[in-house]
């Protein structure tokens, strides 16, 4: 599985629309065999789910998220995580363990799909 962690330095991106990195980790049950980083530094904020499923992401964790790009995310059949903020390496931590939760403390998305 490929999972997708929006970046701004060693933190999760506060927006996904306007985060600098992307950090690729390829997981088998709770191991981590791969890790990548990839730029999204300019690119536009319409791109980005695209870009996440050219590269072959199955989920993402993010920060807040515009409702266009959470709606886009999900009909690509992304796994999303919403409204997360902090550590990424603590964030990555949660998501193997299970103690993920689906959207983060700061998000009240009450979309359905």
């Amino acid at each position: 599985m490929l999972l997708g962690i929006t970046t701004f330095g060693k933190k999760i991106s506060p927006r996904f629309d306007f985060a600098l990195g992307l950090l690729l980790v390829e997981i088998e049950g709770s191991a981590i065999l791969k890790r990548k980083e990839e730029s999204m530094e300019g690119m536009p904020g319409g791109k980005r789910v695209s870009f996440l499923v050219a590269l072959g992401a199955q989920a993402i964790i993010t920060g807040g998220m515009r409702r266009c790009d959470y709606h886009a995310a999900l009909d690509a059949g992304l796994e999303v995580h919403a409204g997360f903020m902090g550590e990424v390496e603590e964030n990555l931590r949660r998501y193997l363990s299970g103690t993920l939760p689906r959207f983060g403390p700061g998000m009240n998305l009450t979309f359905r799909h």
